[in-house]
């Protein structure tokens, strides 16, 4: 199978994961006799990374659909681990992706799953549950690879240290909720589909919680402005509105704003990033296609006009936002929002 890295600025850049090789690390003695997996999503979409240098930024994405792509590669990579006499286990992939620094000195790769072992030929048990970042040294575009290679690495090292962990203990299997390999494939498959990604537009005003936004219900949509905050970079402002006394009043308690026409930013510690609504979720728009991009940030240019002329690009290398994780030069790059939890995110 092959990871594609695209770029709407250079040629398409290919990375052939073909010759990543079968899992040479440790097996403990837990035996597992195979892996089923579900993705949930059909999505080909890995993640998004900037290059070393200048303004480009790639999507990175696979050849077919998730929930193909891993099966082949959990095939390739861990069968010649399987033992006759072992548990079977499914994977529940709820999501996986890849980020950088800005820099692209490091990869990181955020896997979330939910692992179930089969009992006794028909249902499944929940083993465990994660939510890891994985990171790495980038020396070339292969790294990516590397970054999915060590996340599933990784999951398979936590499937069979808990398996082994769960065969010294005595289970009461009569206490112990189980699942048919159908209810898992339906919850792991279910679509969570928020309102606002439902409606043909964000309705104009300040949504003072993420809560607010995903129904579409701004606190405030009269009189919302912003200015420029000059004590800080371009992007950073002060946002007012008119109170019911006709007084202006400084909003500080915002998740994001929409100034019309799908005009959508995510406000976070003072600055005001563009978002918008995808297929995919909810991104970042400087890591939209600039074809395909439907916020083109015009307030924001006109913001800066007036507080940083120098500066007028919202979608340019130094307006790069990062995930709260990790620090100094090891921070992965924002390239989406949660859609649980309303935080910066990949």
């Amino acid at each position: 199978m092959k990871l594609y890295a695209q770029s709407a600025i250079s040629p398409e850049r290919r990375v052939n994961i073909d010759g990543v090789g079968i899992y040479t690390g440790a097996v403990i003695s837990a035996k597992v006799a195979g892996i089923k997996t579900i993705m949930a999503g059909n999505d080909t979409v890995i993640g998004y990374a900037p290059t070393q240098h200048g303004n480009e930024t790639c999507k990175l994405t696979v050849e077919c659909s998730h929930d193909k792509w891993l099966e082949t590669f959990v095939g390739n990579r861990f069968g010649g681990t399987y033992a006759a006499q072992g548990k079977q286990l499914l994977w529940a992939i709820k999501h996986i992706s890849i980020t950088s620094d800005l820099s692209a000195q490091y990869f990181f790769t955020r896997l979330q799953a939910t692992v179930y072992v089969n009992g006794d030929g028909t249902a499944y048990q929940q083993l465990f549950t994660t939510d890891t970042v994985f990171t790495g040294v980038m020396n070339s575009d292969s790294n990516y690879v590397a970054g999915l290679v060590n996340a599933m690495d990784g999951l398979y090292q936590q499937s069979v240290t808990q398996l082994a962990k769960a065969e010294r203990l005595t289970i009461n299997a009569a206490r112990q909720k189980v699942f048919t390999a159908s209810d898992v494939i339906n919850t792991a498959s279910a679509e969570v589909v928020l309102p606002v990604m439902k409606d043909a537009n964000v309705n104009e005003g300040i949504f003072t919680s993420y809560d607010a936004f995903t129904v579409n219900k701004p606190e405030s949509s009269m009189g919302v402005w912003a200015v420029p905050d000059t004590t800080k970079g371009a992007g950073y402002v002060k946002v007012y509105t008119m109170g019911a006394d006709s007084s202006v009043q400084q909003v500080t308690k915002i998740w994001g704003i929409c100034l019309g026409d799908n005009e959508l930013y995510k406000y976070d510690d003072g600055k005001l990033i563009s978002i918008e609504r995808d297929e995919e979720g909810i991104i970042l728009s400087r890591y939209q296609e600039p074809k395909k991009r439907k916020n083109q940030a015009f307030y924001w240019r006109r913001l800066a006009a007036n507080g940083w002329p120098n500066d007028t690009n919202p979608f340019c290398r130094e307006q790069t936002v990062f995930v709260k994780h990790g620090q100094g030069d090891q921070r992965p790059v924002a390239t989406r929002i949660d859609m649980a939890t309303g935080e910066l995110s990949f």
